[in-house]
């Protein structure tokens, strides 16, 4: 008797323990980081947060928050106040390319806004929907750890208003030279 319940036991404690092992293992993997694009070593660069889901094998949405400026700055009777941010949401497809480093690739929609105003001038306002086409490389150094590289083609359709004169537009695209660094914690 006391062998059959060690052994349903036994079982019993190796079955949880394969079900919990293979839950985790197919969990959707994550990734969380930092990225910096356009060095500026006189002033302020700008950085995003990026957060990564995968969706399949292989495939990850990707969600990154940009912080471009804010600005406050005042003396005697002259106020100053400027905001700049952006958000940006697309899909990317990654192939291995060795055994720590992987190619990726896919749309990523984005939305810029700004606003400005300064005491002796009327308030500024614009917003810039766009879209780009992310190339990147990503090497896994450690675990949990990653560094990546991206740039990429796109387009963008700038709005803007100055207080007190006509809305203008402005479409421009192509393909920037700047490119952002990345540090992605896996988890």
């Amino acid at each position: 008797m006391k062998k059959h319940t060690f052994l349903f036991i036994g079982f019993a404690l190796c079955t949880s323990y394969a079900s919990l092992f293979s839950q985790d293992a197919a969990a959707p993997k994550r990734e969380f980081g930092l990225q910096i694009s356009g060095l500026n070593f006189d002033g302020f660069t700008p950085f995003s947060g990026i957060y990564k889901k995968q969706l399949a094998e292989n495939k990850y949405r990707r969600i990154s928050g940009t912080f471009g400026n804010l600005q406050l700055e005042g003396q005697n009777s002259t106020h100053n106040f400027s905001l700049s941010a952006g958000l940006s949401i697309g899909v990317e497809k990654r192939k291995s390319v060795g055994e720590k480093t992987l190619l990726y690739a896919g749309p990523e929609f984005n939305m810029g806004l700004s606003f400005s105003k300064a005491s002796r001038f009327d308030a500024f306002w614009s917003i810039s929907p766009g879209i780009t086409y992310v190339l990147g490389i990503q090497y896994d150094f450690k675990e949990h750890w990653a560094v990546n590289l991206e740039g990429g083609p796109g387009a963008s359709l700038s709005i803007r208003k100055f207080f007190g004169n006509d809305v203008s537009y402005n479409f421009s695209s192509g393909f920037s030279s700047n490119v952002a660094l990345g540090l992605m914690h896996k988890f």
